[in-house]
C-alpha cells in the first residue's frame, strides 16, 4: 500500500484477529452493498457454502467479543437454520483449559425454543420456521501448527456428534481474502477496502515468520525423532521448547521434581538440547531450605547415573564432562547441554541433528530403567519413547 502505514504492524495480538473476525460478521449489518458483500462471502467462507445471498443469511446478535471467555461468539440466521458459531482465535498459543468442551457444552446448552422465539420476535422476516443449526466451532489460527497440534485437535473432535468443526489455519485466511479482493474488484471496480490489504499484507508478514522464527517446526520435528511419535510440548514466541518426560513424586504437585528435554538457543553452543532437572520453588512456603537440600541430593545422583549411561554409549563420542553445566540450587538445572549446530558442535557430522536426537533417543531408554530400578514406584513417567526395530 506504499507509504501509507499498516495497521496491523502495531495490532499485532491475537484481540486484533478477534476485532477482524468481528469486523467481517459485522459487515453483513451494512447498509453499503460493498460491505455487505464482504460479509457474505465471509459467512461462505466459515460455513462452506456457495453461492448465498444476503437475504439468506441474519446477524441475529451482534458479534460479541470474549462472550463467556469465547473468543467471538455469534449466531447466523442462514436460510432456515440459527448456527451458533464459536471462533477459537490464536496466533502462536494452543488450546488450554479444555476450552472446545466446555465452550460447545455452553453453547449448546443454550439451545431451546425460546432462544428461537426470541430471535423470530426480534427478525420477524421470514425467520418464522427457524430450527438449530448445528453448533460451528471454528479454529481459526495463524501461527505456525505442530503436528501434535493437529493430532490433538482430531482427538477431541471424536468427542462430540453435534458440533460441526472448522480448522482455518493462515493460507486458509490469506487464500479467501484474495477471493474477495478479486470479487469485490469485479463487481464494485471503483471501489478498494484499505483494511483487507494491509491484513492480508500482515498475514504474508506472519506466514514468513511462521517459517522464521520460534522455530516451532524444527523442535516439532526434533522431539518426533526422539520420542517416535509427534508430542505435546511447552513453547514460547523467544524460541524455545521443552518436553516433560517424567517426574519424582514427592507427595504434592508443587513439590514434585521434573525432567525434561529443553531445546533452545544458548549463545555458547548455538541451537542446542538440554537435559533438565525442575520445581518451581517459589510454591513451597515451609521446609524451604529442606527441599532445596533433598533436591540437591536428587541431583548428584541422577547425575552420576547420566555420567554412567555417557560412558555406555560412548560410541556418539560424548564425553560427560564435557557437556555437564552446574546449575545445582537453582530451580531450571541443565545437567547437561549437547549442540546441534553445525557451527557450534564439536563433533563433525553432516546430520549433527540426527545423530544427537539418536543419542538422546538411547540415553532416554537408558536413563528411564536406571531410575525406575533405583528409585521405583517414585518415578512416574508421563510420555513414553516409540521403540522401533
Amino acid at each position: 500500500m506504499g507509504d501509507r502505514p499498516n495497521i496491523f504492524k502495531y495490532a499485532t495480538k491475537e484481540l486484533s484477529q478477534d476485532a477482524m473476525i468481528c469486523w467481517f460478521l459485522a459487515c453483513l449489518e451494512s447498509e453499503d452493498e460493498f460491505y455487505k458483500a464482504i460479509g457474505v462471502k465471509f459467512v461462505e467462507f466459515i460455513l462452506d457454502k456457495e453461492s448465498l445471498k444476503a437475504d439468506d443469511i441474519v446477524l441475529y446478535n451482534k458479534p460479541e467479543k470474549q462472550y463467556h471467555k469465547m473468543d467471538v461468539y455469534a449466531v447466523l440466521c442462514v436460510e432456515n437454520k440459527a448456527i451458533p458459531i464459536i471462533f477459537e482465535d490464536k496466533t502462536d498459543t494452543y488450546l488450554h483449559s479444555n476450552q472446545m468442551k466446555k465452550y460447545c457444552d455452553t453453547v449448546n446448552g443454550w439451545k431451546n425454543e425460546k432462544y428461537l422465539g426470541d430471535i423470530n420476535i426480534k427478525e420477524r422476516n421470514g425467520l418464522e420456521k427457524l430450527e438449530w443449526g448445528k453448533t460451528r466451532y471454528i479454529y481459526f489460527k495463524t501461527g505456525y501448527v505442530p503436528e501434535w497440534q493437529k493430532k490433538d485437535i482430531e482427538e477431541q473432535k471424536k468427542e462430540f456428534v453435534d458440533v460441526e468443526f472448522v480448522e482455518i489455519y493462515i493460507d486458509n485466511i490469506i487464500d479467501f481474502l484474495e477471493k474477495v479482493i478479486k470479487r469485490l474488484s469485479k463487481d464494485f471496480p471503483d471501489r478498494k477496502e484499505v483494511l483487507i490489504y494491509d491484513y492480508i499484507e500482515h498475514l504474508e508478514q506472519k506466514k514468513g515468520d511462521n517459517g522464521n522464527k520460534g522455530n516451532q517446526e524444527k523442535w516439532d520435528n526434533i522431539f518426533y525423532k526422539i520420542f517416535g511419535k509427534y508430542i505435546r510440548f511447552e513453547s514460547s514466541y523467544q524460541g524455545w521448547a521443552a518436553k516433560s518426560f517424567m517426574y519424582f513424586d514427592e507427595g504434592r504437585d508443587d513439590r514434585n521434581i521434573w525432567y525434561s528435554l529443553r531445546c533452545g538457543w544458548w549463545k555458547k553452543t548455538g541451537y542446542a538440547i538440554a537435559f533438565q532437572q525442575y520445581r518451581n520453588e517459589s510454591e513451597i512456603k515451609r521446609k524451604k531450605d529442606e527441599f532445596i537440600e533433598k533436591r540437591n541430593a536428587n541431583t548428584d545422583e541422577v547425575k552420576e547415573i547420566c555420567r554412567e549411561i555417557f560412558t555406555k554409549l560412548n560410541k556418539y563420542g560424548f564425553e560427560f564432562d564435557n557437556y555437564v553445566e552446574d546449575n545445582k540450587g537453582k530451580e531450571q538445572n541443565n545437567f547437561f547441554k549437547i549442540s546441534i549446530d553445525k557451527e557450534k558442535s564439536p563433533i563433525k557430522n553432516e546430520n549433527i541433528e540426527g545423530f544427537v536426537c539418536d543419542f538422546f533417543k538411547e540415553f532416554l531408554k537408558l536413563f528411564i530403567d536406571a531410575v525406575k530400578e533405583k528409585y521405583g514406584d517414585r518415578v512416574k513417567i508421563t510420555e513414553n519413547i516409540e521403540w522401533k526395530a
